[in-house]
């Protein structure tokens, strides 16, 4: 907004403001987020509501609820509008939606309880990403030595040449080929 004006209050956007698209394509109608930073002057736009919540509502808590699969899936019933490219998100539908919400310190609790969970879920998921890595390099690993001829010691290579089912590596390559001739 231009300095030479002044914003009216109720219309300038704030940290801790909540924001859910009201108009446009299905898919970014009811689109919800939490104003984290702001530049001075910046005011709400008509295709966005803007919620400024009471005290006795914990944001996090709020943030986690609307954006759940439950509320999303209540959004999705009450858009209106003819085709999916232009959907509306109208305010009496809107707030005629029943969001529960617990005592104050219950709120806490649940979203303290939220983030201890997803924080093992991001060390799991941590884990899991440094183990496939460390899986790639030790099969990248045992395929150099296999190619080397240093997987096995001459003793476990005797032994193998022993087996019934034993075949030398020509063979075994070119019944491959023949096998891969037949399956096209």
């Amino acid at each position: 907004m231009p300095t030479h004006l002044e914003p009216r209050i109720q219309h300038e956007i704030k940290v801790g403001d909540i924001l859910i698209t009201r108009a446009g394509p299905r898919s970014r109608v009811g689109v919800c987020c939490e104003v984290k930073k702001i530049r001075p002057r910046l005011l709400n736009c008509d295709k966005v509501y803007l919620i400024r919540l009471k005290e006795s509502v914990n944001l996090s808590f709020f943030m986690l609820k609307i954006n759940s699969a439950e509320f999303i899936n209540k959004i999705e019933e009450i858009k209106t509008g003819g085709n999916d490219s232009g959907v509306n998100l109208t305010q009496n539908r809107l707030l005629d939606l029943n969001i529960e919400l617990p005592e104050i310190i219950e709120q806490i609790q649940i979203v303290q309880e939220i983030e201890s969970r997803l924080s093992v879920a991001d060390k799991l998921a941590e884990t899991i990403q440094t183990n496939l890595l460390k899986s790639e390099s030790l099969r990248q690993s045992i395929l150099k030595q296999a190619f080397e001829g240093k997987l096995l010691t001459e003793a476990e290579l005797e032994a193998c040449r022993k087996e019934a089912d034993w075949e030398p590596a020509e063979k075994l390559l070119e019944r491959i080929k023949g096998d891969r001739k037949i399956n096209k």
